[in-house]
């Protein structure tokens, strides 16, 4: 499902394989209450010229950081999310937000970077869920998608996260594979939390 001016062309839903239904209900409402760290924390570590700027929001859920990136000045904003509720949330602001907003209802490593650069992209604990086959080639494209100076801001899975550690369809890294995996962007700047059985490597850098 697109919602969006020009419907582009990629693999029908019906032939992706299926995936075990989740209930991002209780992410969506913190996302709500306690705001969107790496995208806030993305807006404050550089300058981007907005009114020219695009940003690409994957994992996009409640638009949290996609409204944000809108009310920044964005001239543009891409969301990608294969969430029901998520999409169903966007046909509105698409609408509300015509020429500036769309949405590709997609699994990650589905959606078509070719040849659109970004100034911003944005993943908050959306990428672990491309599962192992797709993940470093969705971050690979991601990066690859960043317009010269352009940022990535990223939540990421830690290995000690307890939720994850009897699911195999879902990446964990470690702070060592962050600070390896990025060490070739600039202005890197690495947190890791770890509170109540909880595990997060956030991620910030620019394209050289």
């Amino acid at each position: 499902m697109y919602f969006g001016t020009q419907a582009p062309s990629f693999m029908p839903l019906t032939s992706v394989p299926t995936v075990p239904f989740f209930d991002w209900t209780g992410y969506y409402e913190h996302t709500l209450t306690q705001g969107n760290k790496p995208a806030g924390l993305a807006l404050k570590s550089a300058y981007i010229d907005k009114s020219r700027g695009s940003a690409l929001d994957l994992g996009s859920g409640m638009l949290a950081a996609s409204l944000l990136f809108l009310g920044a000045g964005f001239r543009r904003v891409t969301a990608v999310d294969y969430d029901e509720k998520a999409a169903i949330l966007s046909s509105a602001l698409v609408e509300h937000k015509r020429g500036r907003f769309e949405f590709y209802q997609q699994f990650f490593h589905q959606f078509e970077f070719g040849a659109q650069r970004f100034d911003l992209i944005h993943a908050d604990n959306s990428l672990p869920y491309a599962g192992e086959v797709h993940f470093e080639p969705v971050i690979e494209a991601s990066l690859r998608s960043l317009k010269a100076g352009g940022l990535f801001a990223a939540t990421f899975f830690g290995t000690k996260h307890v939720m994850l550690r009897f699911r195999n369809d879902v990446v964990t890294v470690s702070k060592d594979w962050a600070e390896k995996r990025f060490a070739d962007m600039k202005g890197l700047h690495i947190i890791e939390e770890s509170d109540d059985g909880r595990h997060y490597i956030e991620v910030i850098c620019s394209k050289p």
